[in-house]
Order: structure tokens, then sequence, then C-alpha cells
């Protein structure tokens, strides 16, 4: 608490104080006073700042809450990992599907390819088994017949001539699992024709001595 003017007749009608201060008359003496944490002051009064902001370093105006900082009543508070701030900045919502927000990271953003968010969306996790991301925001299954995802679960790919995707679309599996079928394609293991036997490779057939 600031003492101003003891012997002088001014009051806080006439002469007021410093920006983020409040002017108060006590005892017929003109006092100035600091503002509460979450207020800004004009010299005359203090007052709360609205919803998503908070007071600058001199309580003297209010600004907007950084990204990822909500405010009810003029104080910023971080919003949790996997969350960002919403319109306004007065609440904090979950970051949006397809993206993830962790510890220290700025904004909501999407995982590498091959790996999608959780369901939190605090961390990257990898796809499952037989399916892949291209972008990094979503999972999802081989949708063209004859393919899998490659090893790395980023993009998918056909199975090498003498194998076929998995019944599961997981994994490509040797043509030589089935009695006498070959595969040139990649794509399905087929009967051999009549007469003729699959090569040790699976990729083709050859007409028996």
């Amino acid at each position: 608490r600031v003492v101003l003017d003891a012997v002088d007749p001014e009051t806080c009608d006439t002469i007021l104080c410093d920006g983020g201060l409040r002017c108060h008359m006590q005892d017929f003496v003109r006092m100035c006073e600091p503002c509460m944490l979450n207020e800004i002051g004009n010299g005359r009064e203090c007052s709360t700042c609205e919803g998503g902001t908070t007071p600058d370093a001199t309580q003297s105006a209010c600004i907007a809450c950084p990204d990822n900082f909500v405010s009810t009543v003029g104080v910023c508070l971080p919003c949790l990992p996997g969350e960002t701030h919403g319109a306004g900045k007065t609440a904090c919502v979950q970051c949006p599907e397809g993206k993830q927000r962790s510890t220290g990271s700025t904004t909501c953003t999407n995982c590498v390819a091959g790996k999608n968010p959780s369901a939190d969306r605090t961390v990257c996790l990898d796809c499952e088994r037989g399916k892949f991301s291209d972008d990094g925001g979503f999972c999802r299954t081989c949708s063209a017949l004859g393919q899998v995802p490659n090893t790395e679960q980023t993009s998918c790919e056909i199975c090498p001539a003498g194998f076929q995707p998995s019944e599961a679309q997981d994994e490509c599996v040797t043509c030589a699992l089935f009695p006498n079928t070959f595969s040139d394609d990649g794509r399905q293991c087929r009967d051999c024709p009549a007469r003729q036997q699959a090569s040790l490779d699976r990729t083709e057939c050859f007409c028996m001595a």
C-alpha cells in the first residue's frame, strides 16, 4: 500500500493513481493500492479480466491467454495433454479426432505415418497389425483386394509373386500352403491347370513330364 498526498486535499476524483493501481481514500488520505492478480487498474478502480484473458505485466490492460491456456476469471491455466483451448480460450477441449498433443507440445498435430493418436489424444501409437496410416491420423485396412500393409505400415502393397494376402489381409502367405497352386501377381493363389505342376517358388506352373 502506497500513501500519497497526506497533506494534499486532492481526492481520487481529481488525481488518479498509476495504471495497475486503484485509488482509495482513507481518513481523508488518498492511497494507491495494487489490484488483485486477475485484475487491471485504471488508476481509479480495479476490474477483473474477462474469460480468455489475463492482465499484462503492468496490470493496465487485459491480453489473451497463450495457446493451450484458458481462463474464466482472469487467471490463465494450462490445458492437459490431449487438449487444447476452445473458442474464446475459456475452456479446454479435446484435440480433434486424428490429432494429438503430448506434454510440451504447443499444438494438436497428426502423428507420423504408421501411427495414430491414442484414445485420449496424448500419445502416438503404432497401427494395429493389418492396418496402415499414410497420414498419421487414422489407421485403416487396405481397401484394394490383394494388398497388405507394408512393413512400416505407412501404405499398402501387393505381395510378391508366389504369395497372396492372408485372410485377414495382415501379411503375405506362400502359395505352398495350398496344394499345387501358384501366384504370378501376388494377389491370389490359383490352382495350376490339369496335368501341370506348380514351380518350387510357386510363381508359375509347368507341364509335368
